[in-house]
């Protein structure tokens, strides 16, 4: 995960849109899941897992959007969604390409439309996948998916994208606190970044006699994350509030 740019900021600021992800075709092979039906009635075949495991970042989107985050709604398929994203989580494309799906999709309790990120807990088959896949891969693009959209909150001039981005927010803190609940591995993961971000964010990421290589490794890789992304003092703070929790 490291070195790897999260979309979900730009998402949030009018970069990356749902309209501007290409409709997957229908798949050819004879191992491709079941054919789904779009909010038109047209066919929509579900990805295979050969595809959720190698196909690039637009198209992960695309899968998501159209196909795998429409399951999660779907309880009597849980098992058939969880072998989906298992295969979807398992590369950084894949992670990157559900989430800015998931985190983003609808409009939140403000307008009336809501979705499964809105639940109070993560869906089944999304906790099931996470608890699969490498954590030191894909905990660190969770963290990023809690602290970018935090500090766009008060870098957007208009309040309707900072609206947007609190929602993605507080939707990747749900996910973050799952991956808490996963299993111990999972949670030592979470709480080692999230112990370095608030270091940098509180501005106590100075080496420290106590500190191993791999805590130096971590201060160090957020510290160049803020740095990176112009986060100011006040953007800081609201990360360091954001973080404090999953330490």
């Amino acid at each position: 995960g490291r070195g790897i740019s999260n979309p979900i900021d730009r998402r949030c600021g009018g970069g990356v849109t749902a309209s501007a992800t290409p409709r997957f075709a229908a798949a050819s092979s004879s191992s491709s899941s079941a054919a789904e039906s779009d909010d038109d009635g047209e066919a929509v075949r579900l990805p295979t897992t050969e595809q959720l495991s190698s196909d690039p970042f637009m198209k992960q989107i695309s899968y998501a959007s159209e196909a795998i985050v429409p399951l999660l709604s779907d309880v009597e398929r849980d098992d058939e969604t969880t072998d989906l994203l298992s295969a979807q989580l398992s590369h950084s494309d894949g992670i990157r390409g559900f989430f800015v799906s998931y985190l983003t999709g609808g409009g939140g309790d403000d307008d009336g439309v809501t979705t499964a990120a809105d639940d109070d807990v993560v869906p089944a088959p999304l906790r099931e996948a996470m608890a699969a896949v490498d954590a030191e891969e894909l905990v660190p693009l969770a963290c990023m998916n809690v602290i970018m959209p935090t500090a766009m909150v008060t870098m957007h001039e208009d309040p309707e994208l900072s609206a947007s981005s609190a929602r993605t927010a507080e939707r990747g803190a749900k996910v973050l606190g799952a991956l808490l609940e996963t299993n111990e591995s999972h949670a030592a993961v979470v709480r080692n970044n999230c112990a370095a971000i608030l270091a940098v964010a509180n501005g106590e990421a100075g080496r420290d006699a106590d500190d191993d290589d791999d805590d130096q490794e971590l201060l160090r890789y957020w510290s160049e994350f803020c740095d990176k992304w112009g986060y100011g003092p006040k953007q800081l703070e609201d990360i360091a509030g954001a973080v404090s929790e999953f330490c």
